[in-house]
């Protein structure tokens, strides 16, 4: 499996202190990864940045060049959304060497808009790069979720109405404990175990029904009838 490495480049605003997360000078680059993020299966891509308000070379980059420089003859590859970011905040006398330093890496450096790495650039996509100018707009746009057939999603809602109906009778079935165990206590005690008295005495001792409500003479028959039929 070849790992990938998301890389942002930071050009304005305050140095940030530690996480990048609602840091507003990256947040498109962010998004942008995360989209690819999210279409990879099986593996987390994390993201490194530098800060550079003007880029002399790669050397002005030392997370990038750390990184390349890591990956370099190995299974890796660094991911950017976007090229330009990189050779906007270059000079222009500056730009043509830094291509060259970048291509260096071929393979190894991919940009997310071209979806091509440096290495195997058209002269067209080259020159837009040393042409580029800020500030550099790219949007990466989520894949939507391709919609389940009618088929699995009736057999999703079947399994989901079991599950409830799973989890409602056992609610019922504590319940009706709780209840049973109430009025035992209540006939040891010489007391009144009528649906009316029951009710009260649950009321009072802080037990709900099912649906967190108080009960009632006629809801504790209901629940007192579900004992009998269980017993029978």
């Amino acid at each position: 499996m070849v790992k990938l490495f998301g890389y942002a480049l930071i050009t304005h605003g305050p140095r940030p202190r530690n996480n990048l997360v609602g840091y507003p000078a990256v947040t498109q680059q962010l998004t942008n990864l995360k989209h690819l993020s999210d279409r990879l299966e099986g593996q987390k891509l994390g993201v490194y940045h530098d800060y550079a308000r003007e880029v002399k070379g790669l050397s002005s980059l030392p997370t990038l060049k750390h990184l390349l420089d890591q990956i370099d003859g190995k299974k890796g590859r660094v991911v950017i959304d976007d090229y330009r970011r990189i050779f906007a905040r270059c000079p222009q006398k500056l730009r043509f060497d830094l291509l060259a330093e970048l291509e260096q890496f071929g393979w190894h450096f991919l940009d997310l808009k071209l979806r091509a790495h440096i290495g195997e650039l058209s002269q067209l996509q080259k020159m837009t790069l040393l042409t580029a100018s800020s500030p550099i707009k790219f949007e990466l746009k989520p894949v939507p979720r391709a919609e389940r057939p009618l088929e699995e999603r009736q057999r999703q809602t079947r399994k989901a109405a079991a599950v409830s109906r799973i989890i409602r009778t056992k609610n019922a079935d504590s319940k009706a404990r709780e209840l049973a165990e109430l009025k035992e206590s209540l006939k040891k005690g010489g007391r009144s175990t009528s649906a009316k008295a029951l009710a009260a005495h649950a009321n009072e001792q802080g037990i709900k029904t099912t649906r967190g409500g108080e009960w009632s003479a006629s809801s504790v028959r209901r629940v007192l009838k579900r004992i009998e039929e269980s017993t029978k």
